[in-house]
């Protein structure tokens, strides 16, 4: 049993120490209920904080790989509008070739056929050059295969090729060159290359529009995928409200005691005056 002394009380000071550090777990408490965060510098959990900081860089990653997504289905609805324009012109023209095709016809009526015929070749090209996205001409001068990013990895897993061709009238073969109806032979020539043209926009809006649906799926997949790292980000990361609140009641109630023995601790060295007689 400790001396009983008048100068040192050494239970005071061991209850001093005790409160302290209490009070320090009651501030670091109340800051994860307020904050919402359990880990709020790396010393509260170094390996902890280094995982949640993975599953943060990796989230961020997700969320613009799913903004590509969105990018890539915009560029190839852009796209795929287009060639139904495309589509539309290469029915009138054809229309115009049927007609010119047919003896009843002059040639000065053919020549009136040949001008609106024209005037629609060049307008396919103007749509071609004018599809645009992003400052992207898929069916122009960009005219190609795209790598579209679609994962946080850097594997080909991670990506998606899109193809788009140029769909101009000399890459359809209906411009002055491949085709006219100023005469009847001519007008008989331009059905065929027009039908060949249509299925060739028919085949390019159909792998376009399964491209689409993929990315559809892909982002579905994508959006399952951010949503379960950050399930598990938040159980490393974010304060237990349940468990927390009960350790701001523990916490409390034991201040409150040590505080209260503290008091009691401080007035133990006056039990020297009884052996005095005072």
């Amino acid at each position: 049993m400790p001396p009983l002394a008048v100068d040192t009380s050494l239970a005071a000071q061991s209850t001093t120490r005790f409160l302290a550090a209490q009070r320090k777990n009651l501030a670091d408490s109340v800051a994860r209920l307020s904050s919402g965060v359990r880990l709020r510098s790396a010393k509260d959990g170094p390996a902890a904080l280094a995982v949640a900081q993975g599953f943060e860089f990796e989230l961020r990653s997700l969320s613009q790989a799913e903004r590509n997504l969105s990018d890539g289905a915009s560029l190839i609805q852009t796209a795929d509008g287009a060639l139904e324009q495309v589509s539309d012109i290469l029915g009138r023209m054809r229309e115009l070739a049927v007609g010119a095709a047919s003896g009843t016809l002059d040639d000065s009526a053919r020549g009136a056929i040949q001008e609106e015929f024209s005037q629609l070749s060049q307008e396919l090209t103007r749509i071609s050059d004018a599809t645009e996205f992003a400052g992207v001409n898929p069916l122009g001068a960009d005219a190609g295969s795209f790598v579209l990013q679609v994962g946080a990895g850097s594997t080909t897993a991670d990506q998606l090729l899109l193809s788009f061709s140029g769909s101009d009238a000399a890459a359809l073969g209906v411009d002055d060159t491949g085709a006219g109806v100023a005469t009847a032979s001519s007008a008989q020539a331009a059905i065929a290359t027009i039908d060949a043209a249509v299925a060739s926009v028919s085949t390019r809006r159909a792998s376009l529009g399964a491209s689409l649906a993929r990315l559809s799926m892909t982002a579905e997949n994508l959006g399952t995928a951010r949503e379960n790292l950050a399930a598990s980000a938040s159980r490393v990361r974010d304060t237990d409200f349940a468990a927390e609140s009960s350790e701001l009641l523990r916490a409390r109630i034991q201040s409150k005691f040590t505080v209260a023995l503290q008091a009691q601790a401080r007035r133990i060295p006056s039990s020297a005056l009884t052996l005095i007689g005072g």
